[in-house]
């Protein structure tokens, strides 16, 4: 495949996905937030449904022939640390790398500074690299989950997948996701008056 070509199917599957986020409303900082909280699930069912879809797929793909897996090696400390941060981060700006994208789209002015202070810490990390190295690398190498169970990985990718619609099956269920999104469809539930909602009093959007 050519450059041309690979940044074309990139630019497509982008575009289909920024449509697929916008419709689902899972960018909206109070769906973040609200997922954080535990007052909604929609987060964990888009992440268990593309989690699921990932693993079939490539199952496919792998056993076509078409792509070969290179696990990447596990650096404890640093896959620790950097899960916790990018936790802490989500919660406090209301989205993630991607969603504050979709944020800016939809007329978030705040989504602004988010997007400045992760260049800051890009420039942070970058300038420190050198000196956090051998604090954050290191590690048993690559370990997968078909590895330590003995498991052929089509067989366990497609049991892991079908766990994980059953479960997305089973919140969808208990809770609809038309419930969690809010009566305006961005994730804050004006019905719970006993959760503080910082979002309720402005959501930071440009005035219609």
């Amino acid at each position: 495949m050519t450059t041309f070509a690979t940044l074309s199917l990139g630019l497509v599957i982008g575009i289909l996905f920024g449509v697929s986020l916008e419709r689902s409303r899972a960018f909206e900082p109070g769906v973040v937030i609200g997922q954080m909280q535990f007052r909604n699930f929609i987060l964990v069912k888009l992440w268990f449904s593309a989690i699921a879809t990932a693993l079939v797929t490539v199952t496919l793909l792998h056993e076509m022939g078409f792509v070969t897996l290179h696990p990447k090696p596990v650096h404890g400390v640093a896959d620790i640390l950097g899960g916790v941060l990018i936790g802490v981060g989500m919660t406090l700006a209301g989205g993630c790398p991607v969603m504050i994208l979709a944020q800016i789209g939809a007329g978030y002015r705040d989504a602004w500074c988010v997007v400045l202070g992760g260049l800051a810490g890009a420039l942070t990390f970058a300038a420190f690299a050198s000196l956090l190295h051998p604090l954050l690398i290191g590690g048993p190498g690559s370990l997968t989950l078909a590895g330590l169970l003995a498991t052929p990985f089509p067989a366990l990718a497609v049991a892991v997948g079908v766990a994980l619609f059953a479960c997305i099956m089973a919140m969808e269920r208990l809770r609809p996701w038309r419930l969690d999104l809010g009566p305006q469809a961005d994730g804050v539930l004006h019905d719970r008056p006993s959760v503080p909602d910082p979002l309720h009093a402005s959501d930071g959007r440009e005035p219609s």
